[in-house]
């Protein structure tokens, strides 16, 4: 398969959609930009659009955590042919009104607390996403895939921390303005809240409040505590507050994040500050995303398509190659012909005698049989008791063929009846052979025979001069 280069993506913040830079010339430029609502009501219209966001399929949209539903099923089977038509009938059923729910979801095999299977299903919830994919495709701009922080946040920790995926965690991601809380289980995203903080006073209360009110329904989904708590904090001043306000100790997310990796800064998208790190879209087939079955049937047959292209090239050239072969073999006979008519106009001159001895050898030598075919025809011969052991053929001057071969027979009159046949066969196959009777066949004993055969095993040598 064809590399593919991510480098731009597409965000949702604050109503509006924008078109980011993630490539390391102008890594977090914003090359455009729409208010939501123009691009979903539509038509977009004719802008000068920057040539490279234009295309469907191309980039993933990054949309708000609250755009995406999760439900968890009991499922032991790991086959795609069985767990997503069960998924389209379970999504259908618990969202009559959404139409196009069972072609936008994705899901992942994760296990539930008594050692079960569950299946984590995860789908646009959310009516915009829909109309937003729609507008986009007519006019040409249609987002590969949809994906949210969260799920981004759950591919850097689960790198990052082995612990993150092994109970229950919470990823505190907090600027200035907003602090989104994402909730997980066993490394797997379950939900989010997002709290507009109030005054530099009061925002750690409200943090506080609103994570106390969440772990009522983190229990309730998971059946389980949360064990450790991940923060991310713009003020560096705010962890300590936190963590003294929750009574618990926090994780700092920044030194587990690889220092090679620079964020993207972008000022019209805050919330991507710190999680995307450079060239991260380079590479957005490992992103966890919600992509229509349409589009990722035909990814998924790309590379078989690319091999079949790979393969018809292949048996082209190779094609091409025996066309050229054969050409080249034609040529060769037919310089031989026209040599040949040459020397057959040289001697027009000659006198009868010597324009027919000279003749006489040009039809021996087009009858001379071929070393394959003698050999095949002299198996042939043989009777059905009887096995070629060795096989000498000299064509020059006289054709001659020497054969030696083993014979089974349980008496002198069985072998007498199969060197009978055999004498009846080659002059039937060969018929310009020099005669040939029984006379002329040595026979003894096979060497090495140790009577452990049905039959006595014989062996017989004859040479056979082909006129």
């Amino acid at each position: 398969m064809l590399r593919e280069k991510h480098t731009v993506l597409m965000a949702v913040h604050d109503e509006e959609l924008f078109w980011l830079s993630t490539d390391s010339a102008d890594q977090g430029r914003c090359l455009w930009r729409l208010p939501l609502e123009t691009v979903i009501e539509g038509p977009i219209g004719t802008p000068p659009f920057p040539e490279t966001i234009k295309g469907n399929n191309k980039f993933l949209c990054l949309v708000p955590d609250h755009w995406f539903g999760m439900e968890s099923y009991p499922f032991k089977s790991n086959k795609p042919n069985l767990i997503e038509p069960f998924l389209i009938r379970k999504l259908s059923a618990g969202h009559p009104n959404q139409h196009a729910i069972g072609q936008f979801f994705n899901y992942k095999k994760a296990p539930a607390n008594d050692g079960s299977d569950n299946l984590h299903v995860y789908y646009l919830n959310e009516d915009k996403a829909y109309r937003l994919n729609s507008a986009l495709r007519k006019a040409n701009l249609a987002p590969l895939g949809f994906t949210t922080p969260a799920f981004l946040w759950e591919e850097i920790l689960n790198k990052a921390s082995r612990d993150f995926g092994q109970a229950g965690s919470l990823l505190v991601h907090m600027d200035h303005h907003e602090c989104r809380l994402c909730f997980y289980f066993n490394g797997s995203y379950q939900f989010s809240r997002n709290v507009v903080l109030p005054g530099d006073a009061e925002k750690i209360g409200a943090i506080t409040y609103e994570i106390n009110q969440s772990l009522y329904l983190f229990s309730q989904k998971t059946r389980s505590e949360l064990k450790q708590i991940y923060l991310l904090a713009a003020d560096p001043t705010s962890g300590p507050a936190l963590s003294e306000a929750l009574g618990r100790d926090l994780i700092d997310c920044a030194p587990l994040i690889p220092e090679h990796q620079r964020d993207l800064v972008i000022p019209e998208v805050p919330f991507v500050s710190g999680l995307l790190p450079k060239g991260q879209f380079a590479r957005a087939a490992s992103v966890f995303s919600v992509i229509h079955r349409g589009v990722r049937r035909q990814r998924e047959w790309k590379p078989v398509q690319l091999t079949g292209i790979a393969v018809g090239l292949l048996l082209v050239l190779l094609l091409l190659g025996e066309a050229f072969i054969l050409d080249a073999k034609q040529g060769t006979a037919e310089d031989e012909r026209r040599q040949l008519q040459h020397q057959m106009r040289a001697s027009a001159g000659m006198v009868l005698a010597d324009y027919a001895q000279a003749l006489e050898q040009v039809m021996q030598r087009i009858d001379r049989p071929s070393c394959g075919d003698v050999a095949l025809l002299t198996m042939a011969s043989l009777p059905v008791n009887a096995r070629l052991k060795e096989l000498d053929l000299a064509l020059t001057p006289t054709p001659v063929i020497k054969v030696t071969a083993l014979v089974d027979a349980q008496d002198t009159d069985q072998l007498r009846a199969t060197l009978a046949q055999l004498i009846t066969n080659l002059k039937t196959t060969f018929t310009r052979m020099q005669p040939l009777s029984i006379s002329d066949i040595d026979v003894g004993p096979a060497p090495g025979d140790d009577h452990e055969g049905l039959l006595p095993r014989f062996t017989i040598a004859f040479q056979l001069e082909l006129a």
